[in-house]
Order: structure tokens, then sequence, then C-alpha cells
């Protein structure tokens, strides 16, 4: 069932088409707490129908607003093909590309300011899993891992720069977040109804390891740990992105895991206690002050 994935959306980025201004952005940043940023890359809608990784922008929303913590979605940016080429004039971007990301001066304008802030910024990047990729992968899992047990349906992968450059053959991992956030955050995916697993080493995507792509990012430009750990989420469609309801149920989950990782709770802001602003291009605000980090 197609979902559109923006509350007010009418019509497709290329009805919108033109120069990038800031009032016409073609990408949102709700605000938020700043020690958690979600990003949607691929998750525009065309024509009322939602593209690449389908719904992955409302699924962003939806966790962003309730657990009050800033967000940044693609809404309009189709990933270019064969045909298109790359244009940030005709809206097509792919948004986990270093270099087209950093053509968009506002995507990347929002997520510095997020991650200057004080203290430790947790980047999570929501991506889309088919079902079909989902299957094959969770096929090669049960086989590393000797298929023990009972079959554990996959329903998300898990990226954080581990395994060695497949193509070029060398190099080790390339870290983005500890071991042990991740291990807790499969963990806690797994207790709210999501079961994960980190991606295989030797797989040849879902790693975010490529040192062009934006879960790499912060490495490259010289962020140790201490600041930015960034991991990124691939989510099968069916059950997670395929209904109002499903995707409903993915937000609710997600947020409790990701609100567990962090050891806190909502206060005053999303979800049931409040209703973020969305920042459009015109301009900044923030929270009041508290103990927590605050997007600046």
């Amino acid at each position: 069932m197609p979902v559109n994935n923006r509350p007010d959306a009418e019509g497709s980025g290329a009805e919108k088409a033109g120069p990038m201004t800031r009032e016409n952005p073609g990408i949102r940043f709700i605000e938020g707490r700043g020690d958690i940023l979600l990003i949607a890359p691929h998750g525009p809608v065309v024509g009322g129908m939602p593209r690449n990784d389908e719904n992955t922008g409302l699924l962003v929303e939806r966790i962003g607003r309730r657990i009050s913590r800033a967000a940044i979605i693609n809404d309009e940016y189709l990933k270019p093909d064969a045909g298109s080429g790359v244009s940030l004039r005709n809206r097509r971007l792919d948004f986990n590309k270093a270099r087209q990301a950093r053509k968009h001066p506002l995507f990347m304008e929002w997520l510095r300011r997020v991650i200057h802030g004080p203290g430790l910024t947790t980047v999570v990047w929501i991506h889309g899993l088919s079902d079909r990729n989902a299957l094959g992968e969770e096929r090669k899992h049960r086989q590393s891992d000797g298929a023990k047990g009972a079959r554990r349906e996959l329903h998300a992968l898990i990226g954080y720069g581990q395994g060695r450059d497949l193509w070029e053959g060398t190099g080790e991992s390339r870290y983005t977040a500890s071991h042990a956030v991740v291990r807790r955050l499969v963990d806690l995916l797994g207790e709210n109804g999501m079961t994960a697993r980190v991606t295989r080493d030797n797989a040849p995507n879902y790693r975010g390891r490529h040192p062009g792509r934006m879960n790499q990012w912060f490495l490259e430009q010289g962020y140790g740990l201490d600041r930015v750990q960034s991991i990124q989420i691939e989510i099968r469609r069916s059950g997670f992105r395929d209904t109002p309801e499903n995707i409903d149920r993915a937000a609710k989950n997600i947020s409790s895991a990701l609100l567990c990782l962090l050891g806190s709770r909502p206060s005053g802001g999303a979800g049931e206690g409040g209703n973020p602003r969305v920042h459009d291009g015109n301009g900044l605000s923030v929270y009041p002050p508290g103990n927590e980090k605050q997007f600046p």
C-alpha cells in the first residue's frame, strides 16, 4: 500500500523543481534535542507516491516527533539514475553520498549545527531494505551461524563501518560507532519487536563503510567517537514501512529502543507530550535550555 510520507505533500518534486531556496529547500528539519540526529536521506515523495527507500521520511518524522530529537528529512530529491544525472535544480541528489549531499547547502548546514553542539551526538541514518534483500541476508546470516536454533525473520541490518574494503581487498574496519553502543541497539530493537543483525563483514552493501558515504563523513572530517557516533539502519519494507499502521508501530518501537539506548525519556517536546516545530529554512530556533544536549 503506498503511503504518502508527508502530511502536507501535494504534487511531485518535479513540479516544484527550480532553484533551491530557503523557502523551497526540498528537505525539512525537525527541531529537537541534539544528542540524537535522525536522517532520512532517501525518503522523497514524487507525484504523491513514496519513492526510493519508501516511507523512510515518514518513519523518521514520527520517530523525531515522538522522542523530541532533531531530524533531517529528504522530501523531494530522487536518487540520480543513468538518465537524469546529479542536479540540485531538478531535485536529483543522493544524500547518502558526501559529494552530492554537499551540493545542498542547507543539508550540511543543519547537520553541522546539530553535531557542533556540546556533548555526543548519535547520528542515525534510516534506510530501506527490500524484502527480497532482507530474506537473502537472513539466509546468509543463518549459514554463517550454522543454522542453529529456530529461524528468526530479519527485520533490519545495522552498519557502522565493519569489514574490509571488498573491492580493493585492503584496509580494516572503519568503525563509526562503538561496539557496545551497536550491540546494545541490536538488543533493544529486538526487545521492541524488530529483529536486527549487524551486517556481515563481507557483505557488499549495508555496512556503512565506504569513505564516500555519509555514514563515514564524520570520521573523514576528523570527528572522534567521543563527539559523533554514526549508525545506519536498513529496515525491511513488509511489516515496517508498508502501511500506516506498521509505520506507526515501527516508529514507536524504534523510539523506545533509542530512548533506552540514551537512558532517557521524552520531555516537553514530542509524541505523547508535545509537538516539535518544523524548520523549513526560514530561520532557526531551539528548545529551552536544559541539562541535555540542545540543538544550537
